[in-house]
């Protein structure tokens, strides 16, 4: 009899064993999931911190010139034009697609827009 219960409690166990097992599984997976996020969100400020901070040098240097001459400034006009639209892209891209897992956009925004931001 005491065989018997033994028997079934072991059954149990291992049955508990299994379902803690998956949950393990599945908590893992979610921490590597979550650190994937983390790390695509740093990339992404990384690249913001640097197209804005180029931004905000063109922005200066256009500023402190008297005049505004287009054969001489149109240039440097054109590149601060460009790093605001990166950035305003940036920005309203998700980091995550609507099923919940990273955006692949982001990683197409990272390399459209790295060699602008010297990274």
């Amino acid at each position: 009899m005491f065989a018997g219960e033994g028997e079934k409690a072991l059954t149990k166990a291992r049955k508990y064993e299994v379902e803690v097992n998956i949950a393990i599984a599945k908590i893992e997976a979610a921490k590597d999931f979550m650190q994937q996020v983390r790390r695509r969100i740093i990339e992404l400020m990384d690249l913001v911190e640097s197209l804005n901070n180029l931004a905000v040098i063109g922005l200066d240097e256009l500023e402190s010139l008297p005049t505004f001459d287009k054969n001489r400034d149109a240039s440097k006009f054109q590149q601060v034009g460009l790093l605001m639209k990166a950035l305003a892209e940036i920005m309203k891209t998700p980091v995550l697609d609507n099923e919940g897992q990273l955006n692949p956009i982001t990683a197409t925004i990272q390399a459209k827009y790295r060699t602008l931001g010297g990274n």
